[in-house]
Parts: C-alpha cells; structure tokens; sequence
C-alpha cells in the first residue's frame, strides 16, 4: 500500500567544474573505404541556467539552426557536399557546449571543413540588421506552434524545474527577443561562435582524406581510435 511506502532522500553528487581544453585541434578517426566524412565540432559554453543562453540560442539561429541558415545554404545549396549543416547551443546544467556538424561526401571533406572555418570564423562580421530581423522573425513565428502539444508544455516544466527558470521564463524570453538589438547579438556570438578553442572530430577514410588538413591552420590533426584513444605516433597525416 501506498501509505506503507518509505521515502529516504538521497543527495545527488555535484558535477565537477571541467576546464574547457585551449586551442583548437583537429582529431580524425580512420573508417577504411569511408564515402563519406562526419565532421563534428564544438567549443565549451555556457551552463543552461546562465543569464546568458538564450541571447546565444539567438545569436546562432542565422548560422545553423535551419534549413534557411548559412551552413545548410552555403554546404548544401549553393556546394552540394551535403543534405544538411548544423550548428545549436546545447542546454545542460553543466557548462554545455556550441557544436556545429555535417555528414559530406568524402571527396570533399577538406573543402567541407574550410567553409565551416570561414563561416564560423566570420559570423560576427557578417552579421547584420537584416540578419536580426529574419532570426526575430523566423523565432517569433516558431513560437506560435511551439508549445501546442502536451509533450511540450512538459518539457516546459521540465526546463522550469532542471535550470530554475521562473515560470514566466517564456514571457521573458519573448521580451528579450524583442528588444535584442545589433550590439547585443553580436555580443554574443562574439562569446559564443568562434573557432577558438575548438575541437573538431573527422570520421573518414585516411588514406584519401588525412592529408593536407594540416592546411587548416590547426596543426597536424591526430589519430583516434574508434573508442577515442590517440594513436601514439601517428599524427603526420599519411
């Protein structure tokens, strides 16, 4: 019976503060014969909770959080290496992380991953009035269909209660949208889209596509195994 339950509180451990790894390298795991390359790449930022997270959520819609943004048009449209490129800000209550991907052809894997340097890389500079007015508009539209079903409206107590958000949080999101300004979003993607401090992850064939990603800029990248471990003494791209 329910009344015979006993209830004993167990305290939860805190997770440890990571320091987020300096510098920006680039990692390939072999897959022999590969006719395609996955690329993901990711920098530390900013816990769910931070009073900053969503002007960055923001920040990042024109780069890569749809069809319509840059990475899609640009690896997609424009250069068809690919069906999709993305990047989000990843809301957890550890310091998450800004992760952009994309699964190309492997004959175009180098090229693939200059594009992402260069649109990454110059985000900010790139980024306009017109840029903000389509990411309000495009977030304001998504908002109307948003939280319709239940699912959703759990997921909106869920966020409440695992980030302590007020329950007005939606509101004032919608607020901060509304009076975001130029500055302010270059602000953020000034803290949040760079290619600093990047960790970037190649799953390819070596044979063809190892050599010359020392052209990048990052240095020689370096073998994993498929578990993620180095592979001592072989990192010259051959």
């Amino acid at each position: 019976l329910a009344a015979d339950w006993r209830v004993e509180t167990k305290a939860l451990a805190a997770l440890p503060e990571v320091p987020a790894p300096k510098g920006t390298r680039v990692f390939f795991i072999d897959m022999p014969g590969a006719k395609q390359s996955v690329l993901y790449m990711g920098r530390a930022a900013v816990k769910g909770s931070d009073a900053d997270f969503y002007r960055m959520s923001v920040a990042n819609e024109r780069l890569g959080a749809g069809s319509s943004a840059r990475l899609t048009q640009t690896l997609r449209i424009e250069k068809g290496y690919t069906y999709g490129a993305y990047s989000n800000l990843r809301r957890e209550p550890y310091r998450g992380a800004f992760v952009a991907s994309s699964q190309v052809r492997s004959n175009v894997t180098f090229e693939s991953l200059q594009i992402f340097k260069q649109l990454i890389g110059g985000y900010a500079a790139h980024f306009d009035d017109g840029d903000l007015d389509t990411t309000k508009n495009l977030i304001t539209k998504a908002n109307t269909r948003r939280f319709e079903g239940l699912g959703a409206l759990l997921g909106v107590l869920e966020t409440m209660s695992e980030f302590g958000l007020a329950p007005d949080y939606i509101a004032q999101e919608s607020a901060q949208l509304a009076a975001m300004s130029l500055d302010d979003a270059q602000r953020a993607i000034a803290k949040l889209i760079d290619m600093k401090d990047m960790s970037i992850v190649v799953v390819g064939d070596a044979k063809t596509q190892l050599r010359g990603l020392a052209k990048l800029g990052f240095g020689q990248p370096i073998l994993l195994d498929r578990q993620g471990k180095p592979l001592s003494g072989k990192r010259k791209g051959k």
